[in-house]
């Protein structure tokens, strides 16, 4: 149905994110022994995905991007980091 239903691609976009995120949350709990309760391990792949999605929308709003997206993330999920710290 979603693929079917235009006003269901959003939504599902939003419930698969959600989804990777909450288990990606699991594995870094695993990983440091966190709680998974803990606001790290939950914080982390949310501030990785914003970073992420700041890093493309600048990376293609530029007339002629100069550099490659992958390193526009890499630039954003580092400063995110920095911030946080």
């Amino acid at each position: 149905m979603v693929a079917t239903e235009p006003a269901l691609h959003g939504e599902y976009l939003k419930a698969a994110a959600a989804a990777v995120e909450t288990a990606l949350a699991s594995a870094i709990a695993r990983r440091t022994g966190a709680s998974e309760g803990q606001l790290d391990p939950g914080a982390m792949p949310r501030l990785v995905a914003g970073a992420e999605r700041a890093a493309v929308l600048y990376w293609a709003r530029q007339a002629s991007p100069s550099s490659a997206i992958v390193a526009v993330v890499r630039t954003a999920v580092a400063m995110a980091f920095r911030e946080m710290g």
